[in-house]
């Protein structure tokens, strides 16, 4: 198996490394190709992707622009972005991407490690201009990905709870609250086992 030259970094502020070392991307629009791609790993129809990230160029004008900003990216990733026909896609084996690790991670039943993979909401501060659709796409995803960060904490600290660290499920409870101030189920569980634990302040 071919060792994984590039790491890409979705949840929490994005950004692309090699060996370790920040890969400069010459503008914001790469990344977010890069984060469509990802998140349809079978494969990225190209002009679809063009006009989620181009719309107010009109069909050719969109797909230049697409193909100059893969053309820089292939300068950078080389044979890990792939162009089978008309779709775009991203080798796994030579691409680590935190995203595709913290899926796998929830589907295996592994909270905590995906709990540890989530650095904050996707694409954080990424902002494009005169993209609306791109935007409600990614504040769709970004509350799906919440949603199922969420479910995690929550089924660790059941566990935590369950093992008799209260501490630790408290910690878990108080983070999901800090992600989502109206999550009024955590609220009550944290204030149920700062009570327990003799924090009548907490």
């Amino acid at each position: 198996m071919t060792r994984a030259r590039f790491r890409l970094n979705l949840l929490g502020p994005p950004g692309l490394e090699a060996a370790g070392t920040p890969v400069h991307l010459a503008t914001r629009k790469a990344l977010a190709l890069l984060a469509v791609v990802t998140a349809q790993r079978q494969g990225t129809d190209r002009g679809s992707l063009a006009a989620l990230l181009w719309p107010e160029k009109g069909e050719e004008g969109a797909r230049a622009s697409l193909r100059q900003e893969l053309s820089r990216l292939s300068q950078a990733l080389g044979n890990a972005l792939q162009k089978p026909q008309q779709s775009l896609k991203l080798d796994p084996e030579m691409a680590q991407i935190d995203l595709w690790e913290f899926w796998e991670a929830l589907e295996c039943g592994e909270d905590a490690r995906a709990l540890e993979l989530h650095r904050g909401p996707f694409l954080q501060g990424l902002q494009l201009r005169d993209t609306a659709e791109f935007e409600s796409w990614q504040d769709t995803l970004q509350q799906e990905i919440q949603a199922q960060y969420l479910a995690a904490l929550s089924r660790q600290a059941e566990r935590e709870a369950a093992a008799g660290n209260r501490a630790g499920a408290l910690a878990l409870h108080r983070q999901a609250v800090a992600t989502d101030p109206l999550a009024e189920g955590h609220y009550l569980v944290a204030m149920e086992l700062c009570e327990r634990l003799g924090d009548q302040t907490g």
